[in-house]
């Protein structure tokens, strides 16, 4: 006896199916079930992607109607090259912020306390002190020979002597040396300064990394891919070296301040780094400024908590309005 014919059942209705078989106690269906929305706003579950809709980002669900892939949308070219953009900048951002984690861990490495930092400061000054003082030994010496120089061409013109040519050319040579040794005691003093300076911030970054060790590991996490969603918004501005820049840098570290409560961990005149996210509803922030051919670029980024909160949290229409306000606000259009 010939088998019964089986049911043609259309493969768009698999998934009813499906629903039906396992409450009639069939098992489980393998067929792959997707998801998306359409232009209108409509949710479509089905086995299949129409191809008009496949340009379309959509879910693969599992038998239990779970997300088990997601499926990106198309990209238009614009898109395509928005994302290369975003590459470069936080390939850049990534040295920047891979040289500034370096730096702190050797100061951690180097000092155990402010006591030792105090005294590599002082060895450089002295060191440096001491090379002034040669300098202007040296000097000194040629000031006293051009002045022999001097009263001996005066004393020739007195007698109605010409000044020959040797002599002349002694006298400018000497008054040259004289003047190399003041520029040199001037770059020295400028070092001084530039240490001192220095040592300035590098004791209260020490400070800061002494009281914030932790934050020193937690901060890879820039390292990390960003959730797709941030890339939506290229959060950036061009600025001129310079005063503009300067200017533009301080709007930056005050729209930083205004958008996350997460503290300052790094500042620099390179980079703006918020503390990492502690919670899921945390939204850390980091502007870096970016060297160009002619202009400099200050770009933003948005880091949340390493969870699907967290992730939902960088999607979310807040993260976008620290984003598209970003340019306004350091532009002054706001």
């Amino acid at each position: 006896m010939d088998a019964a014919p089986r049911p043609c059942v259309p493969r768009s209705g698999l998934w009813a199916l499906a629903v039906v078989m396992l409450l009639a106690g069939w098992g489980p269906v393998r067929a792959d079930t997707y998801r998306w929305v359409d232009e209108q706003g409509k949710v479509h579950y089905s086995d299949q992607v129409p191809p008009e809709e496949a340009k379309r980002e959509r879910a693969r669900l599992n038998e239990q109607g779970r997300r088990v892939e997601r499926v990106e949308a198309a990209k238009t070219p614009e898109q395509l090259a928005r994302e290369k953009q975003l590459k470069l900048w936080r390939t850049e951002q990534t040295r920047l912020l891979t040289e500034q984690h370096d730096r702190d861990l050797a100061l951690l490495r180097s000092f155990r306390n402010e006591e030792e930092l105090q005294r590599a400061l002082s060895s450089k000054l002295e060191t440096i002190d001491a090379q002034i003082k040669v300098v202007i030994s040296n000097r000194q010496r040629q000031e006293q020979y051009l002045q022999s120089l001097q009263q001996k061409a005066a004393g020739l013109e007195l007698q109605g002597k010409p000044v020959n040519k040797v002599q002349r050319d002694n006298i400018e040579a000497t008054r040259r040396q004289i003047a190399i040794h003041q520029g040199k005691i001037g770059s020295l003093e400028n070092e001084k300064k530039l240490i001192n300076d220095q040592f300035a911030r590098d004791l209260q970054r020490f400070r800061n990394l002494l009281a914030q060790r932790e934050e020193l590991e937690r901060s890879s996490l820039w390292h990390e891919p960003p959730p797709a969603a941030q890339d939506e918004v290229a959060a950036m501005v061009t600025c001129q070296p310079g005063a503009q820049c300067e200017r533009v840098w301080g709007l930056a570290k005050k729209y930083v301040q205004s958008r996350t409560s997460l503290p300052l961990f790094t500042e620099t005149d390179r980079i703006l780094q918020t503390v990492s996210p502690r919670a899921d509803q945390d939204i850390a922030l980091i502007v870096v400024r970016i060297d160009g051919k002619g202009d400099n670029t200050i770009f933003l980024d948005l880091r949340c908590a390493r969870s699907s909160l967290g992730e939902e949290n960088c999607a979310s229409a807040r993260a976008r309005a620290i984003r598209t306000d970003f340019r306004s606000a350091l532009l002054g259009t706001m």
